[in-house]
């Protein structure tokens, strides 16, 4: 989103208030953006399919079952090594830390699962 994009959707909301936003983080794409979700190593081949500018990750696999995403590769280095071959490639990676619906003791569709996962003191402290 650009900044005048941003502007115009804040500016525009109930409410809202005149004021300037913080400025884009260096080299954020400064025009409308298109990613996919890509699996790790893709980086190479995504770019050369289209110009995408993001690519998509997520990091799941639940908090309390000993198989996150922490433990996909050797010391947790899985977003490092994902975040890398991206930049590599000049794509945006953009990571998901999405661990509850996988998270012990679930069970059910996702609606359920993830119900179940925030009302388990155990679930949310791990």
């Amino acid at each position: 989103m650009t900044a005048a994009l941003a502007a115009l959707v804040v500016a525009g909301g109930a409410g809202a208030r005149s004021s300037a936003l913080p400025p884009l983080p260096a080299h954020w794409p400064r025009t409308l953006q298109v990613g996919m979700a890509d699996a790790p190593g893709g980086a190479a081949a995504l770019r050369r399919a289209a110009p995408f500018g993001f690519r998509y990750q997520y990091l799941a696999g639940g908090a309390n079952t000993g198989s996150g995403w922490s433990t996909w590769n050797p010391a947790g280095t899985f977003a490092s090594m994902y975040v890398r071959d991206s930049w590599a490639h000049g794509v945006v990676p953009v990571l998901t830390y999405y661990m509850l619906l996988q998270s012990k003791p679930g069970g059910g569709d996702e609606a359920h699962a993830d119900l179940a996962n925030l009302q388990n003191d155990a679930t949310m402290a791990a």
